[in-house]
């Protein structure tokens, strides 16, 4: 019963949206946790024409129901802006599918975005052992694995996307803000640029949304690193993962329509 209702809400806030109706070309950030991702989400949810900052949580297994059902998650929690074009999702985890007709479809923008190792894995820790100490990802190991693994996901998706999707080296946000957004701005085929502050939303720093550390909720860029030097990383490990991500990340850039880099 509970399921029945929870459903029957979701449909009804769907049919008071008149906007929701419209057709909508999609733009998905393919990444992986702690990569700038809620702060570009949100610089792209602040803009007009684009719907959306926030991971959904959804896998995509069938073109038409899974875009459907994307609109419908959408209105639960906000409704279209009037004049708007697109539709924003993230995906940062393996659990989460894209349907090949989704892929392949060339009316979605595709952005791929990663970020060094040496930023990622004590931040991934940290976040991690906040919320639940025992999970694997509260370790070296196991957030090495979790990023890895998505690292060899991306570069997947950049084959089947190859020569169709932008790349974004995610610490330029941070280091080439204005540079990075005009960009995306160009790459992106907006009518309007996009700026480096953005707005609160209706679920920034709220349950799995993203980014809890609060720098969300003052609607700038922050530039200033998060110190992690209390996080033991063993040396050895870390070169490892980081000729890992160099060696991903080369060739995923050479698979890329264009790319934007820090290095």
């Amino acid at each position: 019963m509970k399921k029945e209702m929870f459903i029957l809400k979701k449909l009804i806030k769907f049919a008071l949206d008149k906007n929701a109706y419209k057709k909508y070309d999609r733009i998905f950030l393919l990444s992986h946790m702690r990569a700038n991702t809620s702060l570009l989400g949100h610089i792209l949810g602040s803009q007009e024409e684009i719907n959306g900052y926030y991971e959904k949580h959804l896998t995509y297994k069938t073109r038409y129901f899974s875009l459907i059902n994307q609109k419908m998650e959408h209105t639960k929690h906000h409704r279209f802006k009037k004049n708007s074009r697109y539709i924003f999702d993230k995906l940062l985890h393996n659990d989460y599918e894209l349907n090949h007709d989704l892929l392949a479809d060339p009316s979605i923008q595709f952005i791929i975005s990663l970020r060094s190792p040496q930023g990622t894995i004590p931040s991934i820790i940290t976040q991690v052992k906040k919320r639940n100490p025992k999970n694997t990802r509260a370790t070296f190991s196991g957030a090495s694995d979790y990023y890895k693994q998505r690292l060899n996901k991306l570069h997947n998706y950049a084959e089947q996307l190859s020569g169709r999707f932008i790349y974004l080296d995610a610490e330029s946000l941070k280091l080439e803000t204005v540079s990075s957004l005009k960009f995306l701005t160009k790459e992106l085929d907006l009518n309007y640029d996009l700026k480096p502050h953005f707005k609160k939303q209706n679920l920034t720093g709220i349950g799995s949304s993203g980014d809890h550390s609060g720098d969300l909720n003052k609607g700038v860029i922050i530039k200033k690193e998060t110190d992690y030097s209390d996080v033991a990383i063993p040396e050895e490990g870390m070169s490892e993962i980081e000729a890992f991500y160099q060696k991903k990340r080369q060739e995923i850039i050479k698979l890329s329509k264009v790319s934007l880099t820090t290095k």
